[in-house]
């Protein structure tokens, strides 16, 4: 397996695997728990009780950093000539089901607009306990509602869809309405592709 591994050391990888492997494929312990990130720069995805996950009336604020945008493999991962520079994580989401999600993904930078934007949905969609493996009908309708009012969809991706992980079809006027600060080269390349979708990781609200 770890000839497998472009580049990568066996504990803690960096490159993508040279061939196609599901996610549930690649050992465990390659994943870093995401609330270990922060110090490599990434959000703050501690369980939040803080008001502005639970209160509606709470303006949203204008630079969170509580939540980002990524690119990321839906379910498979597939071997692309872009393999270097990605985070092997493991991301509690599902609410109240707290399902550990293995995720392979970068961290994208995005403009103050498109900051709003994935906070807003995060927030909307906080404390819903919708899960992979426990969602509702009605929570996908809603939450692909909630997309369309920015001109974002989930069509492709739908079935990643849980409390702490909100995936977005890859296309070029997502990376526009997002505001995607210097787009990674795979991002513009498989576009439009369903190898690759843009996701929202948000803390987990596992509270009752």
């Amino acid at each position: 397996m770890n000839q497998i591994i472009g580049g990568a050391t066996p504990s803690k990888p960096q490159a993508l695997p040279t061939q196609q492997l599901h996610l549930r494929d690649i050992p465990l312990h390659w994943f870093t728990p995401s609330e270990e990130l922060e110090v490599q720069g990434w959000p703050d995805f501690g369980p939040s009780l803080l008001a502005d996950w639970t209160s509606s009336a709470v303006p949203a604020p204008l630079m969170p950093n509580d939540c980002c945008l990524v690119l990321t493999f839906p379910r498979v991962v597939h071997p692309i000539e872009a393999n270097e520079g990605w985070t092997y994580t493991l991301h509690e989401t599902g609410g109240m089901w707290q399902e550990r999600k293995r995720i392979i993904a970068k961290k994208l930078e995005t403009g103050e607009r498109g900051a709003k934007i994935i906070h807003a949905i995060a927030r909307a969609m906080a404390h819903s306990n919708c899960a992979s493996d426990f969602a509702s009908f009605d929570q996908l309708i809603e939450y692909r509602k909630l997309l369309d009012r920015v001109g974002l969809d989930c069509n492709h991706h739908i079935q990643g869809l849980a409390e702490g992980f909100y995936p977005i079809d890859l296309v070029e006027e997502a990376l526009l309405i997002l505001e995607v600060i210097d787009p990674p080269t795979e991002a513009l390349a498989y576009a439009d592709s369903e190898q690759l979708c843009l996701a929202i990781m948000s803390p987990n609200c596992s509270d009752l």
